[in-house]
């Protein structure tokens, strides 16, 4: 997501003001008052209805000169870009009434902006978030709730309603120094209903927390530039309920204390009752003191650095970074956790003079963690059948396998043609299961050879083809992740190389950066294929779905596959990199083979991988790279963000991979004519390079086996 247009009518110091933004990093410079925050405060003002400087919207009306007539109210306009569906959004502030708003041209409600642009910004306000009264920290997790969830702003705003309706009876029946019953009946109606919207909000703030925890410690780690016990921060949920029920406040010695209280406070039906009990039992002081004194307005949340508050011990600097690790971390959340809240797009990112408090080396450590795996991908183009690219999503596995990401293929990605030339011999999809028979296979019978494929194989080659794009590169090395599946394997007897390949059907596959081969088993100069990775070669890379001469379980049509392996090779940080994906059958074009290419599985590090995908690391992640999410796997725990098919290696557990429900649908935009073919292969670097990745596909017109 990115705001492709902003536009200012008498906001802050601006009289007009038309703005275009490309996707990518954008940089506002200039001397101070100049005006380069207004504009971050306009475009969070369209994410969350609120200012993230002052509390109050008169101030962001113009003040007009003197002499001039006051405006009555400011206009901020924007283009939020999520994906090939724009959104106008519009909003009139006016002084001293009611906001008025419009979404694509139309009359909205104001709340009903809310999620359609999703931005975090971090600002040098933003350091009372740690240093600040709980009702600051409150609100920080009450924005990032109604941002995951927008529908949960009316009941914020019903909380707030009620908790001032309930306080004011309280004062009353202090000021009456008595407490009829017809009052305390009146009460306790505002209890159940205080109870019932304070038990929403405090369930979810809890769930953004418990989410939020791994992303907190993962983002002050790459801030601060150190880790272990010194870079090691800590967040907890402080419930004012779990105080009267006798809990004792969060360690941080004691993390899995706090945690099963915080479990409790998920279930809203039995937090809602557990409110209610509390509340009538403090009837008696709430009436002395005029006040609510339990609930989602009681409560805080708990900071911890190197196991200690961060409020009373963490240096100037240290507080900065944790705010901005705070901020940072719900940037990753909101970029990643899809599956619980449904997310399906990067949201705007914003730093305002977010370098201030840093040390040298903590703005280095930002510098690279927010600009440094971004990548523009540039130059595209395909070669070959239409049907062999394309984007696949969903397939089944063993945790060895890439279940999504782009399809490079010598057969046909899609079920049979029964309408194909008589000369092309399809018979099923090269990728799709059921693995029923070891013999399918789809044959074009083309024979032409742009990648020089012939010479890695040694022989003639037919039905190739070629992925080749432009990226630039950020850091010294640069990552794809890719990996082999092939019918090639059928056949195989234990400790005894495959049939197919004693035949001589080596199918050739070769993926070069700047015209060097980077397709190895990692830790040697060997050419990945069936021959080099199987089950008596390079086991430990290596999954097989075929026993002796029987298909196997998993409901892919490969009969063995590889895992992971991360292409990689140095490059110069700032120049173009080139890189060729080719894959081609060797001597006939029977029994296909695929490369699969990871989502966001490409990227660049000043850390190279050393110990990729097997049994030994359970993670596929790029170093430094948050496109490719950034800490996840066993750190995270269940709530990892690793994407589908990328957990721990080694898994041989086939009755735990589950048939694909519509084989059809885990294949994406198939069939394709020539020019749309070219399309999806800016699709396909696209979901490569995920969403911090800009994409400029230059069409150019399909000749020869492109257009075929």
């Amino acid at each position: 997501m990115y705001v492709s247009d902003l536009s200012l009518d008498d906001f802050r110091s601006y009289r007009s003001l038309v703005l275009s933004l490309e996707p990518g990093p954008s940089a506002f410079v200039g001397s101070n008052g100049q005006g380069k925050t207004n504009l971050v405060e306009a475009i969070v003002y369209l994410a969350t209805l609120s200012s993230h400087r002052i509390g109050a919207d008169t101030a962001l009306v113009r003040r007009a000169a003197p002499g001039q007539a006051q405006p009555a109210g400011a206009v901020v306009r924007a283009r939020a870009v999520h994906g090939e569906r724009p959104s106008v959004l519009e909003i009139e502030i006016i002084a001293g009434k009611a906001n008025r708003a419009r979404l694509n041209r139309g009359g909205c409600r104001p709340r009903d902006l809310l999620g359609v642009l999703r931005a975090v910004v971090f600002a040098p306000e933003d350091l009372s978030l740690v240093r600040a009264e709980p009702g600051v920290r409150r609100g920080f997790l009450d924005d990032l709730v109604v941002t995951l969830r927008p529908g949960l702003a009316g009941v914020r705003a019903e909380h707030d309603k009620i908790l001032a309706q309930r306080a004011s009876l309280l004062k009353s029946a202090r000021a009456a120094r008595s407490s009829t019953s017809s009052m305390l009946s009146t009460l306790e109606v505002w209890d159940a209903q205080l109870a019932a919207a304070a038990a929403r909000l405090i369930a979810a703030r809890v769930d953004v927390v418990r989410r939020l925890r791994p992303w907190v410690a993962s983002a002050y780690e790459t801030v601060s530039g150190t880790s272990g016990q010194r870079s090691r921060a800590q967040i907890a949920y402080r419930s004012s309920l779990l105080t009267h029920e006798g809990h004792p406040e969060p360690d941080p010695h004691d993390e899995s204390a706090w945690l099963a209280g915080e479990e409790t406070l998920l279930d809203e039906a039995a937090l809602a009752a557990r409110l209610e009990s509390a509340m009538g039992e403090l009837h008696a002081r709430e009436i002395d003191r005029g006040a609510n004194l339990v609930g989602a307005h009681r409560d805080d949340l708990s900071l911890f650095l190197t196991g200690l508050p961060a409020r009373g011990f963490a240096s100037h600097g240290e507080q900065w970074s944790l705010a901005l690790a705070l901020r940072l971390a719900s940037y990753d959340m909101l970029r990643t956790d899809i599956d619980a809240y449904g997310g399906d797009g990067e949201p705007v990112l914003i730093l305002d003079d977010v370098f201030a408090s840093l040390d040298e080396q903590r703005r280095r450590a930002l510098a690279q963690m927010v600009a440094g795996p971004k990548a523009t991908v540039s130059n595209a183009s395909v070669s070959g059948k239409d049907v062999q690219i394309g984007t696949v999503k969903g397939l089944p596995g063993d945790g060895n396998a890439i279940t999504e990401g782009v399809a490079l293929s010598t057969g046909s990605l899609i079920d049979p043609d029964s309408t194909a030339d008589s000369d092309t011999d399809i018979t099923r999809s090269a990728v799709l299961g059921p693995n029923d028979a070891l013999d399918t296979t789809g044959d074009f019978g083309v024979v032409e050879d742009p990648a020089g494929l012939a010479k890695v194989a040694g022989t003639d080659v037919y039905d190739e083809a070629v992925l080749e794009f432009d990226v630039t590169a950020t850091s010294s090395t640069i990552v794809l992740y890719y990996s082999l599946g092939s019918e090639e394997y059928a056949g195989a007897t234990e400790g005894t190389p495959a049939s197919w390949q004693s035949r001589g059907y080596k199918d050739p596959l070769s993926i070069q950066v700047n015209g060097t081969e980077c397709a190895h088993v990692p830790g040697t100069q060997t050419a990945v294929s069936a021959a080099s990775i199987n089950e008596s070669s390079n086991a430990a890379y290596y999954t097989a779905n075929v026993s002796g001469h029987t298909p196997g379980q998993i409901p892919v049509e490969f009969n063995g596959y590889t895992s992971a392996l991360p292409c990689q090779a140095s490059v110069t940080p700032g120049q173009k990199v080139h890189v060729r994906v080719a894959i081609a059958d060797a001597q006939d074009g029977q029994l296909d083979s695929t490369v699969l290419l990871r989502t966001q599985g490409l990227g660049f590090t000043d850390k190279p991988i050393t110990d990729p995908c097997n049994a030994k690391a359970g993670t596929c992640d790029i170093p430094g790279n948050s496109n490719s999410n950034g800490s996840n796997g066993a750190k995270n725990g269940k709530d990892s963000a690793t994407p589908p098919g990328q957990g721990k290696p080694g898994v041989t557990d086939y009755s735990a991979a589950s048939p694909t429900a519509s084989p059809k649908k885990t294949v994406a935009g198939l069939p394709l004519t020539g020019t749309q073919a070219l399309f999806l292969g800016g699709i396909a670097l696209l979901l490569l390079a995920g969403g911090g990745v800009a994409l400029m596909l230059r069409r150019r017109r399909l000749t020869g086996s492109e257009a075929g």
